[in-house]
């Protein structure tokens, strides 16, 4: 509720930056739009990223003409990812914030409402701290460590333990020993931004402390052994997968709701669009797919790099690491939708090939154990093959 209640009061002001920038009758189109939300989401997202929102806005804008494309919307989204591309690092420095901190200053109803909101689920981020000094779950033990007995560092394990906790509960995360999951797409932009927030205030667990003993170089090279490893993956596309399944299934309705109303001509041309982003839907889903397999067969490469980053940032808190991330994600910005399909399907056939010489190599082991076993039974009663 709080969320949605937020998002509403933010995309008043997000409506109101794109009728500040666009021409009046473009302004009036996207708003009727259905992919204006996403749109909206979006733009949200790059604020948290502390992007200039509105010198990107003006940037996208100014591309090429907008007056003949059937969803100023759809087209605005594109530019503006394909541009920024995939959302920065973040700092690991973990402040204890509250909700009501982000409830925008004002004295209205809905203001008075939405820091009663922030208020009660502050006090419920408190209340599940306490209850895992209380009851600690496996999660919060492997990633936090034991609970310390003095009262400082107590409160600082449950603030943390609380703000994951919070996570966990918003969003349905029920994994015993994976605390926070995957990261979500930039598109869901509250969830992404509570998934940070939970992400650092995770720190450095104690199962972290092996990776404290590494050289700088030891470090930077489990950090880029990964990187190579991304580089033979189709690109993530998880959050054009969200956005586009998003904006089809809002055009279908829209669609059928026009054509009820006797529009017929604003109908088909909304199912069209809907006809095409279902098409690309497909395919993305196909990259996603393999992506998604293909980072399940590579989980402990990304854990030992992800903590390798974090070791590496807590020495040199002004080392641009991301630099190298940035020359890394223009290699990968550069790719098509055709190219990500091509690679995905070389993926998912390397990683049959992969599964069956695992599967022979694992028959082989048996069949040697299996062999060895009945040489031993044969030399135990005698008998000589």
């Amino acid at each position: 509720i709080y969320e949605n209640e937020l998002l509403t009061h933010k995309h008043a002001e997000r409506q109101a930056l794109f009728e500040r920038l666009l021409p009046a009758h473009q302004g009036q189109t996207l708003a009727g739009d259905p992919a204006t939300p996403a749109l909206y989401r979006l733009v949200g997202a790059l604020k948290r990223e502390g992007h200039d929102v509105e010198q990107v806005v003006r940037d996208a804008i100014a591309q090429r003409e907008l007056d003949s494309a059937d969803s100023i919307a759809v087209v605005l989204h594109y530019r503006i990812t394909e541009k920024v591309g995939p959302p920065p690092p973040k700092d690991i420095t973990f402040t204890r914030t509250r909700y009501i901190d982000e409830v925008p200053a004002g004295d209205t109803a809905e203001h008075d409402y939405l820091r009663r909101l922030a208020e009660v689920m502050d006090q419920r981020v408190d209340e599940l701290g306490v209850r895992q000094i209380h009851h600690p779950e496996p999660w919060a033990l492997r990633y936090l460590g034991d609970i310390p007995d003095d009262p400082l560092q107590r409160l600082t394990w449950s603030d943390r333990a609380g703000r994951v906790a919070a996570y966990r509960e918003q969003y349905a995360v029920t994994s015993a020993d994976d605390a926070i999951g995957e990261a979500p797409g930039r598109s869901a932009v509250e969830q992404r931004a509570a998934w940070e927030e939970s992400y650092v205030a995770l720190g450095r667990p104690a199962a972290h402390e092996d990776v404290a003993r590494l050289s700088d170089g030891e470090l930077l090279l489990a950090i880029d052994l990964y990187r190579r490893i991304q580089l033979g993956m189709p690109p993530d596309v998880s959050d054009r997968l969200a956005t586009t399944s998003a904006l089809a299934r809002e055009y279908e309705t829209h669609a059928a709701l026009d054509r009820a109303r006797g529009e017929i001509d604003t109908a088909e041309r909304e199912e069209r669009i809907a006809a095409r982003l279902s098409q690309r839907a497909e395919i993305l889903e196909e990259i996603h797919s393999v992506r998604h397999r293909a980072e399940a067969d590579t989980t402990e490469q990304r854990h030992k790099a992800n903590i390798a980053h974090l070791e590496y940032t807590r020495r040199h808190p002004t080392a641009k690491i991301e630099e190298k991330q940035a020359d890394h994600t223009q290699h990968r910005r550069v790719i098509t939708t055709k190219d990500a399909l091509h690679r995905a399907r070389q993926v998912t056939r390397d990683l049959d090939a992969q599964r069956h010489l695992q599967q022979d190599q694992e028959q082989q082991r048996a069949e040697e154990h299996q062999h060895h076993r009945q040489h031993d039974l044969n030399t135990e009663h005698g008998y000589s093959l």
